[in-house]
């Protein structure tokens, strides 16, 4: 299964790139070109949604944001993910 996501992709004024996701707060990373920073924020997608699956959220009901506005000079991506499997213990 996996899950449509969106990334807001920011130029850092000092160089790089970083991401913000919007349908899971707090969920960010960075890295010095676009290629980096897709890694990095997937990378946190995946220990995000692990730790959701494991306090028992229900993950898969998340929906990729309809009408997100979007500041001059910021990009917007959908990003499709697996949805991690996390075995019960």
């Amino acid at each position: 299964m996996n899950l449509t996501l969106t990334v807001l992709v920011h130029e850092d004024e000092t160089g790089g790139y970083w991401g913000e996701v919007v349908e899971l707060p707090g969920c960010a990373s960075q890295g010095d070109d676009l290629d980096e920073m897709d890694h990095n924020i997937r990378e946190a997608i995946d220990l995000i949604l692990e730790v959701k699956l494991e306090d028992g959220e229900d993950v898969a009901g998340i929906r990729a944001a309809q009408d997100v506005s979007v500041e001059p000079g910021v990009r917007k991506w959908q990003l499709s993910v697996p949805l991690p499997i996390v075995a019960s213990v």
